[in-house]
């Protein structure tokens, strides 16, 4: 049979109707890389070129570090383009083979660990190879490893036409094939990162790089709520475009998966434990499900918290990253944004109906239930990360208060 062609990075591929990139699809065929020139500069042999340490003021490509940074950048040769231009990143280390850094295993082992459990161990001592291999599919130059994320490995590379891409590797197939299939759906929307390509029986996706790329969790200011309107538009395409076999969740089960993440998190955080009473969470948990059985069904995004939006420049405004999609209520991926600032049940009404009054599909009856129901599952978050956190205090309250008028 004759193979696909696969596009060159950096140009979409257009699917046919109906066919998209969901579960049980294959995975595109891709051609091999082009031959590499000799004398290219290696981090071994001729041609070798030298580590130089730099100190920048804000990296482009954000790696959640706060400036001052010291960076280490490979120099370019004499007469040649730098390979990074202006985005570096922190501490990369090359293998010595093509332009592969060295991964740190151990590391993703244990950032991975909290969540695949200890059996994702074979999975990162095969991660350098696998990496590789893709690399070489796809005709990448891969960069350093971003040191944050849950479920995946993520890092920024090259195409060999320069264009800046990132690449994703997962040990779990299904959030690959979920996050392809609805990143397929959303194709060509301004405000949702775009997939380039997906080998989902490796786990990897080549996504767009966002540039400049800073997380709105990084922002010291507030998250923006009339920034909000665009991004809730464009992620609620009516119907869903699915192709077949998309076997994305319903958001029964993603809110069933967040509150037992939740009740997780507080079985390692006895202190914070001590502050939300499990019939607190237990209620919360019903309320989402009573919620969840109900109302308009749309394509979600599933996790929009600021950590997975980031900044696009003028041309793009804000970019939503990292879905775990599900086909539901989009008055779920509002909470995030609503309930941002904090507040008493008034300021969180007031924003609710500001919102629902620009954002078409949203609407406000449901939102304020659903703030309800996930009020305490922003709580635990904020309490374990930032300590007595006053958002965290206040959505705290607010889930008592739905608790107490339930």
């Amino acid at each position: 049979m004759r193979r696909a062609r696969a596009p060159r990075p950096g140009r979409r591929r257009l699917r046919r109707p109906g066919a998209g990139v969901g579960r049980g699809s294959a995975a595109p065929a891709c051609r091999a890389p082009r031959p590499r020139a000799a004398t290219r500069p290696g981090r071994c042999g001729p041609g070798a070129s030298a580590l130089v340490r730099t100190v920048c003021f804000g990296p482009s490509w954000r790696l959640d570090l706060a400036p001052p940074v010291v960076l280490l950048r490979r120099a370019a040769p004499a007469g040649s383009a730098g390979f990074w231009g202006a985005g570096w990143l922190a501490g990369v280390r090359w293998s010595g083979v093509r332009d592969v850094p060295v991964i740190d295993v151990e590391a993703v082992r244990v950032r991975l660990a909290r969540r695949f459990g200890p059996e994702v161990a074979d999975w990162c001592a095969g991660l350098p190879a696998l990496a590789d291999e893709v690399a070489r599919r796809w005709g990448l130059r891969l960069g350093g490893v971003w040191p944050k994320g849950g479920t995946s490995v993520v890092m920024p590379c090259e195409s060999d036409d320069g264009e800046p891409l990132v690449l994703k590797l997962t040990p779990d197939l299904k959030i690959a094939a979920d996050e392809a299939a609805a990143l397929d759906a959303w194709m060509a929307r301004r405000h949702v990162v775009m997939l380039h390509d997906a080998d989902l029986d490796r786990g990897a996706l080549l996504l767009e790089r966002v540039l400049p790329g800073t997380r709105l969790a990084d922002e010291p200011d507030r998250w923006p709520l009339e920034e909000a309107v665009p991004v809730l538009s464009g992620l609620w395409p009516r119907p869903p475009r699915l192709g077949g076999g998309s076997g994305l969740p319903e958001l029964r089960e993603r809110s069933e998966f967040v509150f037992e993440m939740t009740r997780r998190r507080l079985e390692q955080h006895p202190a914070v434990a001590g502050r939300v009473p499990p019939d607190l969470v237990e209620g919360s948990r019903n309320l989402a499900s009573v919620l969840a059985a109900e109302g308009p069904v749309r394509l979600l995004h599933g996790d929009l918290h600021p950590g997975n939006v980031l900044r696009g420049g003028d041309r793009r405004g804000l970019v939503a990253i990292d879905p775990r999609p599900c086909l539901g209520d989009p008055a779920f991926d509002a909470v995030d944004w609503v309930l941002a600032d904090g507040g008493g049940e008034q300021a969180v009404q007031q924003r609710i109906d500001w919102l629902a009054g620009r954002v078409d599909g949203l609407d406000p009856g449901r939102a304020w239930a659903w703030c309800r129901a996930m009020a305490v599952v922003l709580a635990v978050a904020l309490l374990i990360g930032r300590g007595d956190d006053p958002v965290g205090e206040a959505m705290l309250a607010l889930a008592r208060a739905a608790a107490e008028g339930s």
